[in-house]
């Protein structure tokens, strides 16, 4: 009878460590996989104040713990803003929150029209460096007295410098309705590139624009794309504004008429475009005054001499 328990203990004992090897090489796939999921999707965060269902992955409710594990990571991260359960308010604090290598975005899908815009409101004084992609159905409201959101002013030493360029994509919204520009260009160059229904706009109450050249070393231009629009007096400064309108869809308001130079260039309208004869006794008479003007001549000559064009 003591020989059979024996048997039976050292039986069990070896199932129980046969187990325990099965368990740990399970164990050790699961932490590698779990290990490789979280490489891949940790330059994803979601921004959802008062949200208060079951804890998941990537959410963040504080904006001061979701930038604490932002700046962990390296390389490119993007924010996904969800003003499902409350507002959206990005904090100010005394240095500037370093966007280097992040973009802002929301889902393009939405449920409700009526909340089309996901809104993210920006605290008076607080401040951003090297913010450059504002991507989606987002409205920035700004309603700064303390000083712009941004200074581009690439002479100042990190982490007070600024990105030189700022995308805006996809409906990306700003408003201004404060005494403060978003943006203010100290010096070199700043481009804004707006695509695909992305709207500059003034608040009733603004008494400053979005984009401000204030300084004669600023320079600002922006290519404003697809359904885009400049409402008037979004820009403007003393500096060297140029602003280049590349698709029909798109509008452009009148600028503030401080500003040193504003130049439009309708890319896909040849009466827009600037046409000098390499030749001047080549053309009778006046020369054209545009592309759109030597074509119909050419095409006139060609059909009065040789007959229509086929």
């Amino acid at each position: 009878m003591s020989n059979c328990l024996v048997n039976q203990s050292n039986q069990n004992c070896a199932k129980i460590k046969e187990l325990s090897k099965q368990f740990t090489s399970l164990q050790t796939t699961f932490n590698n996989f779990q290990n490789e999921v979280v490489s891949e999707i940790t330059n994803l965060f979601t921004f959802r104040p008062n949200y208060t269902g079951p804890p998941l992955f990537g959410l963040y409710t504080d904006w001061n713990l979701l930038y604490a594990d932002i700046e962990k990571v390296q390389g490119l991260r993007s924010i996904f803003f969800d003003d499902t359960d409350g507002n959206i308010i990005i904090p100010a604090r005394a240095d500037p929150w370093d966007m280097e290598n992040v973009s802002w975005t929301t889902p393009i899908c939405i449920d409700n029209i009526a909340s089309i815009y996901t809104i993210i409101n920006i605290s008076d004084g607080a401040t951003f460096n090297h913010l450059c992609i504002i991507d989606g159905l987002l409205q920035i409201n700004y309603q700064g007295t303390v000083g712009p959101a941004m200074i581009q002013d690439p002479t100042s030493p990190p982490p007070n410098s600024s990105a030189s360029s700022l995308l805006l994509r996809n409906g990306a919204n700003i408003i201004c309705s404060g005494s403060q520009p978003f943006v203010q260009i100290l010096s070199n160059g700043f481009l804004v590139l707006m695509d695909f229904g992305a709207q500059l706009n003034l608040g009733g109450s603004s008494t400053y624009e979005i984009f401000d050249t204030s300084s004669t070393s600023g320079a600002l231009q922006i290519i404003v794309g697809y359904i885009s629009s400049i409402q008037n007096n979004s820009v403007r400064g003393t500096g060297n504004i140029n602003a280049i309108k590349n698709d029909l869809t798109s509008s452009i308001s009148t600028f503030q008429p401080n500003a040193s130079l504003i130049s439009y260039d309708d890319n896909v309208s040849a009466n827009a475009m600037q046409y000098v004869p390499t030749n001047l006794a080549d053309w009778s008479g006046i020369a054209p005054s545009s592309l759109q003007d030597a074509l119909d001549r050419i095409a006139a000559f060609i059909a009065t001499n040789i007959g229509p064009i086929t």
